[in-house]
């Protein structure tokens, strides 16, 4: 009993032994101050070569990034491409966020490449009037996807008045931060910047593959009445110069009145007599007078005549 279970033991060692051998084995390493560096990440840049062997004859040669087959290129100047001049051999020239994935010689095992977070799109200022509503949106490409968190001041945001949104897609995640009932303390509490940051599944207990955050947005909060101060501002001047113009004439009208009074009472006659409109009433020989409020030249008084005789000395009509 014992010795068969030793022998079944064997069997299964051997057994796993021959799949490891048929799917293979693969490494990555990346070119870095001339120095090759085993890796799992793909740095912007930074040409990586995946070394891979495969004792299967099926598919021996053949190079995939998921279910999709690689055309190499044997002179590859590596702008952005792939080369194989070595079998089971693949470099990825200056690679980007798309090169990140699944990839696979013939029968070999998946190896999984991961990109570090980086910025496609900044968020822009936004305006809002006080207590209405604002947005603020960035953009985070790397794989996985990274998860972004958004800031205000170097503080998280994290409250019930403002929310964030991620839209994760295979490489890259859209997020925005929506403000409800905007207030001075959004604009005043400083910029809001954004977070990405992402992990790898064999780098995870390392911590993350990288953090980047964004440059800094405003959020604007106006005053809602704020468009109509420059206006209130004219009806208000218009208003002020109303008074005075008002108030000046009334002062110099004023003072003419008494100008008239007093001109009239140093030369009336004892037979003048003043209305209840405000008209004198002169009696001569002559005939009789009368002043009005009319003026000529702005400073000599109107005597208005009763009769065909002549006005009394001093006056003219």
């Amino acid at each position: 009993m014992v010795v068969r279970c030793v022998l079944l033991l064997i069997a299964s060692v051997i057994c796993i032994l021959a799949i490891e051998d048929v799917a293979g084995i693969c490494s990555v390493t990346s070119e870095r101050n001339g120095t090759s560096v085993m890796t799992t990440v793909l740095n912007a840049g930074i040409n990586t070569t995946i070394s891979c062997t495969n004792s299967s004859p099926d598919g021996v040669g053949v190079w995939y990034f998921g279910s999709k087959k690689i055309i190499t290129a044997d002179n590859c100047d590596c702008g952005s491409c792939y080369s194989s001049s070595v079998t089971g051999q693949l470099t990825i020239c200056s690679p980007s966020v798309e090169y990140a994935g699944v990839y696979r010689f013939g029968t070999s095992r998946n190896i999984t490449l991961y990109f570090p977070p980086a910025i496609q799109t900044n968020p822009s200022t936004d305006e809002t009037n006080k207590g209405s509503s604002a947005s603020l949106s960035c953009t985070v490409t790397g794989f996985p996807a990274p998860n972004v968190v958004w800031m205000q001041a170097g503080r998280l945001v994290n409250d019930s008045r403002r929310s964030t949104n991620n839209e994760l897609t295979e490489r890259a995640t859209k997020s925005t931060l929506s403000i409800e009932d905007a207030r001075y303390s959004d604009r005043s509490d400083g910029m809001f910047t954004c977070v990405g940051q992402n992990y790898g599944e064999a780098n995870s207990s390392s911590g993350p593959l990288g953090e980047v955050e964004s440059t800094g947005a405003l959020v604007r909060v106006r005053d809602p009445l704020g468009a109509l101060w420059p206006s209130l501002g004219i009806l208000g001047v218009i208003l002020v110069m109303t008074v005075v113009v008002r108030y000046s004439n009334a002062v110099a009208k004023k003072k003419e009145e008494e100008r008239i009074k007093i001109l009239y009472e140093k030369d009336l006659p004892n037979s003048a007599s003043t209305g209840t409109d405000g008209a004198v009433t002169i009696g001569s020989s002559g005939g009789m007078y009368r002043r009005t409020s009319q003026q000529f030249g702005g400073d000599v008084p109107l005597l208005t005549r009763t009769d065909s005789a002549s006005p009394p000395h001093g006056y003219s009509v």
